[in-house]
């Protein structure tokens, strides 16, 4: 995922602390394979970081992300399919600025990156952005807190719902 040193890097908290080893403040992350967290991975005040899956997964029990004040998180699926999964909390707490899919490359994506939740999928009390993928949870408002702020212009939010295993999940997707 980050190349250099002889710091474990082959994990989404190793590259991050990498990272900040590093003090570079901006960094991708690419995705090589799919991973389960133990913990959350904090994204610090001042960091840039963008997470391109890949066509992979990062999950976990627990909250996935926090992306703190100041910090920004852009997640991207340049192969699709990729997702980011918490089996019993939101998958992203959100206090800086969040961005979902790639601004400005032409495509939406309604499929990539999921950002799934068993609360909610996202808990925001920042900025949220969303050019592509699909967020889904098992109660009725995806999000919690502050809405999507930033979209293409000629999309709007839409709002579906989805049995899978005798579950209802709410998904919010980009519509024309």
């Amino acid at each position: 995922m980050v190349q250099s040193g002889s710091r474990d890097k082959t994990t989404v908290c190793g590259a991050i602390e990498h990272i900040e080893t590093l003090n570079c403040k901006t960094a991708t992350i690419e995705m090589l394979k799919t991973v389960e967290l133990a913990e959350p991975v904090t994204i610090p005040s001042g960091y840039n970081v963008t997470i391109d899956l890949k066509g992979h997964a990062i999950t976990s029990t627990d909250v996935v992300f926090i992306v703190e004040t100041g910090a920004t998180l852009t997640i991207i699926d340049d192969t699709g399919m990729g997702q980011i999964s918490s089996g019993t909390k939101e998958a992203i707490k959100n206090n800086g600025t969040l961005i979902i899919g790639n601004n400005g490359d032409g495509n939406v994506s309604n499929n990539s990156p999921l950002i799934k939740g068993r609360t909610y999928a996202i808990v925001n009390s920042g900025t949220l952005n969303m050019y592509d993928g699909i967020l889904k949870s098992i109660e009725t408002d995806v999000i919690s807190g502050n809405q999507i702020s930033g979209k293409p212009t000629e999309y709007s939010v839409k709002t579906s719902t989805q049995v899978i295993n005798e579950i209802t999940y709410t998904i919010m997707y980009l519509g024309q």
